[in-house]
């Protein structure tokens, strides 16, 4: 029960004391614990898998990209097993995501109150898409910079995150928003109705042969031929029209927290306010992209948990900003209720996206329980 007990500490300190970078470093490192502890069996079929891959790479082709291909060759090398292996890379990508989130927001605690319960536990059994996802904050957040240098670094930490997971590429359609549109109103008016368009066409669109064309270019560009018959198959099974509405919903909430945020925000004009708002929407893109794809598969909810990592940053970003005169505004209380709703209904699609399995591996996880 460890794990209550710390975010709700987290909690407490993320709303009544938002500048806690220094504090709430007890909370990344109870992140790391629980990410290299996490217990093998509760780890799923993700595990035997990632296992397999790691200890045949001798006799067979790795089935994953170059980039975690590289470092599945470098562990092996150094004569780590695997269990060894993963500790090591889950804890870089916490500590990857610590450096990303600072350069955001003082509010670690918040953040981390809000993504422990209800999106980490499938990401550290999704270990090669939670550090592709922590690869992309950090480079999302070199953008802060706003200079040309940093725009070319962080398209190439984006391209680094996107060979240890392909979904990675996605996020090249926010950094490409984000150098195109000027206005943040307009950015989000695209987003709104690229989504919104995307939801209606796309299932015509999975029809035609158009579609496979574009798969089968990006299986080839990505080096991942095997995506080709993944999508042809498997992935274009679509999702189940009651969990598409709570993702559709989910989306709804967040952009209403995002669009109230922006118009509670007086310095919006400011120079370092405006780019900070305009890369976590660029970084939000995703959220919109996952939902979208979700005609093709649930296994693009992923893409949806990324987003919405981007969406608590923003939310402590704001909670660490927003004015405290001793009042709380409609707005504000508006953006309150909506963020707690907001968080219960990720927890509820973790729970139920992935099967029966998730719901048993949480408590375990999360360290609720013993093992």
């Amino acid at each position: 029960m460890i794990t209550v007990f710390v975010v709700i500490i987290l909690l407490i300190i993320g709303i009544l004391f938002p500048e806690n970078e220094k504090v709430s470093f007890f909370g990344w490192i109870y992140l790391i614990w629980l990410s290299v502890n996490a217990p093998q069996k509760y780890l799923l079929g993700d595990y035997v898998v990632y296992q397999y891959s790691y200890n045949n790479l001798i006799t067979q082709d790795s089935q994953f990209e170059k980039g975690y291909t590289l470092l599945e060759y470098l562990g092996n090398f150094v004569g780590l097993n695997f269990e060894t292996f993963r500790q090591y890379f889950v804890a870089i990508g916490v500590i990857i995501l610590y450096f990303g989130v600072r350069r955001f927001t003082k509010n670690h605690s918040l953040v981390l109150a809000m993504y422990i319960p209800t999106i980490w536990v499938v990401d550290i059994i999704q270990m090669r898409s939670f550090v592709m996802m922590s690869v992309m904050v950090l480079g999302f957040s070199l953008l802060l910079c706003n200079n040309l240098i940093s725009k070319i670094l962080a398209v190439t930490v984006i391209l680094l995150g996107a060979s240890i997971h392909s979904s990675g590429y996605l996020f090249l359609i926010g950094l490409v928003l984000y150098l195109l549109v000027k206005s943040i109103s307009n950015f989000i008016k695209y987003l709104t109705y690229g989504a919104i368009i995307g939801i209606l066409l796309l299932p015509l669109l999975l029809r035609s042969s158009v579609f496979i064309s574009i798969i089968s270019f990006l299986g080839n560009i990505t080096g991942r031929s095997a995506l080709v018959n993944n999508l042809s198959d498997l992935f274009m099974s679509g999702t189940p029209i009651n969990l598409k509405l709570i993702y559709y919903f989910i989306l709804v909430l967040s952009l209403t927290v995002i669009v109230l945020i922006t118009k509670d925000n007086q310095k919006i004009n400011d120079d370092k306010t405006f780019i900070v708002f305009k890369v976590l929407v660029g970084g939000i893109t995703i959220l919109f992209v996952g939902t979208v794809l979700l005609d093709v598969a649930s296994d693009y909810s992923r893409l949806i948990r990324h987003g919405l990592l981007y969406v608590y940053i923003l939310i402590a970003w704001y909670f660490q900003n927003v004015k405290k005169n001793g009042q709380i505004t409609i707005r504000q209380l508006i953006i309150g209720i909506a963020t707690c709703s907001l968080v219960i209904l990720v927890y509820i699609t973790s729970q139920i996206t992935w099967g029966s399995d998730i719901p048993m591996s949480t408590p375990y996880l999360l360290h609720l329980t013993g093992n």
